[in-house]
């Protein structure tokens, strides 16, 4: 079986954990704070929050910037879930936009469709999702805007001046099992993220252990700290950083690899009438191979029984009953219907690109 999406691991990755147990100090540490400069430097950014997760990244960002019970919240709804779930953690309602055909991202035009013909309310944020990868984003100056980057690392996307969540998951381009951080410029809203992210405290147990921090006396133990704000269980772990710090050394020839492959798909399927190769703007991460296709299930099912995985990215979020009834959005309830994500991940041979294109001209001259 081919898997759709699949993180890339080398005995370095193993070594760096293995290095980290042996320490003795697994939680918040060291290794955490050597990912968050090491991150903040590849992006040419001042600072990286990391935590335990892109949506709880995202979560602590739209806190930052003030949202908050009975806020609104503009997302686009061709997305996962999490980018409209963070908002209703906070007891915030998002207001769910269509997407540009072209880039199948909710730009700026349908941040001024979602305000003019679906919302008539104050707006106190706007989450602009790099949706597979492609670095591109919403400009608006008129609401602050928090960028999910979940799909984006890898990409040429410039993160400074910007407020960004970005993702470690499993399956994404730098992998750490899970794993997400926030990176900003602006030092009072890092500072305020550190907090957050650790229950509201101002002091992690690394920093108040003086046997860490290299002092004689092994026994102190510094209990006392501030906590002035209710915040989040929401860390990274020096086990996960370990496994980012490799990962981030590696990613420059993972995401060679990756556009390589892409570039095969495109070929490939260069002449099937029916299955075009999605292309993305820039110099995005393909973080998603996204073909739009007709008789989309069938080809799902047709690859499956031949050992191909496939999968959607995404069904709208609007769509979902847990967000009750919403208005309909025209462009991605049409465009949904269509799209395929096939397999695409740095280990994956040529050959089986090959054998993919191979199996979808099959289906299709039928």
């Amino acid at each position: 079986m081919i898997p759709v999406l699949r993180p890339s691991y080398t005995q370095a990755e193993a070594d760096a954990v293995a290095a980290v147990l042996a320490s003795g100090w697994t939680g918040l540490g060291p290794k955490v704070a050597e990912f968050e400069e090491a991150f903040a430097k590849h992006l040419g950014v001042k600072h990286c929050v990391a935590t335990s997760s892109c949506t709880t990244a995202l979560q602590i960002a739209l806190k930052l910037v003030g949202v908050a019970s009975g806020g609104s919240v503009l997302v686009p709804s061709l997305t996962f879930v999490s980018s409209a779930h963070a908002i209703r953690h906070l007891d915030a309602h998002p207001i769910f936009m269509d997407i540009d055909p072209a880039t199948l991202c909710s730009l700026d035009a349908q941040v001024e469709d979602a305000l003019t013909k679906r919302h008539y309310g104050n707006v106190d944020a706007i989450v602009s999702v790099l949706y597979a990868g492609q670095p591109i984003g919403i400009t608006s100056t008129r609401y602050p805007v928090i960028y999910d980057c979940a799909h984006a690392c890898g990409s040429t996307w410039d993160a400074s001046g910007k407020l960004c969540c970005w993702s470690f998951h499993a399956v994404k381009n730098l992998s750490m099992g899970e794993g997400g951080a926030i990176t900003t410029d602006d030092s009072q809203l890092a500072a305020r993220a550190r907090r957050l992210r650790w229950m509201g405290i101002d002091t992690s147990t690394y920093e108040r252990n003086y046997f860490a921090q290299g002092y004689a006396d092994r026994l102190r133990y510094k209990w006392e700290y501030g906590c002035d704000e209710i915040g989040y269980k929401a860390n990274l772990s020096d086990i996960q950083a370990a496994i980012g710090l490799v990962q981030l050394s590696r990613l420059h020839d993972m995401q060679t690899r990756r556009i390589a492959l892409a570039w095969l798909y495109a070929a490939g399927l260069s002449d099937v009438e029916h299955c075009k190769l999605f292309m993305h703007n820039g110099n995005s991460s393909w973080h998603l191979l996204i073909v739009k296709c007709e008789r989309r299930d069938e080809l799902h099912k047709y690859l499956a029984d031949r050992g191909i995985s496939t999968g959607v990215h995404y069904k709208p979020i609007h769509l979902y009953k847990c967000y009750g009834y919403q208005n309909p959005l025209p462009v991605v309830e049409r465009e949904w219907l269509n799209l395929l994500t096939l397999p695409l991940y740095p280990d994956m041979m040529p050959e089986d690109v090959t054998t993919i294109c191979s199996q979808i001209k099959a289906f299709y001259a039928q």
